[in-house]
């Protein structure tokens, strides 16, 4: 079980520098985008440019939206510790406050059930969060690269 913890633990280190790399390779390219556009006029030439910089941009979102679910997921699994090793104070308030002895199983097996779906909604919104960042980061680039053959063609003529 040791083992699992390690490689799910590295899975999660790896997969946020992803997220941080993907983020910043989006800044740059918007950043290289209004670079290159200075100066120029708005024209509908440029719509492929402004599309793939609207794309980053919401990969850049989504990347930090998944980026604060890892961290929230991290605060959620450090309650869960304490509150199976019986020393969340919040958990014992609620559960006392509702009527029921903390160390009870009836008070164990809700704690469980409301642990688990809320674990599941998270993980689901953190792999859309991940998804989208991906998805519209490489369409972010075709969009960009489509700009920029279409820039070269036009100064070929």
């Amino acid at each position: 079980m040791n083992e699992i913890n390690e490689l799910t633990a590295k899975y999660r280190v790896e997969q946020s520098k992803y997220a941080y790399y993907i983020v910043a390779l989006c800044v740059a390219a918007i950043g290289f985008s209004i670079n290159q556009t200075m100066g120029r006029v708005l024209h509908y030439e440029l719509w492929p440019l402004g599309l793939s910089v609207l794309l980053f941009g919401i990969s850049v979102w989504s990347g930090l939206k998944f980026i604060r679910y890892i961290i929230s997921g991290i605060a959620f699994e450090i309650d869960v510790k304490e509150i199976s090793l019986g020393s969340n104070e919040k958990y014992k308030r609620i559960t006392l406050a509702l009527g029921i002895d903390p160390q009870s199983n009836q008070a164990k097996a809700i704690t469980h059930d409301a642990l688990s779906e809320s674990a599941r909604i998270k993980t689901d919104w953190m792999s859309f969060w991940y998804k989208l960042q991906a998805i519209t980061f490489y369409i972010g680039i075709i969009t960009f690269l489509s700009w920029r053959i279409h820039e070269m063609y036009l100064l070929s003529l």
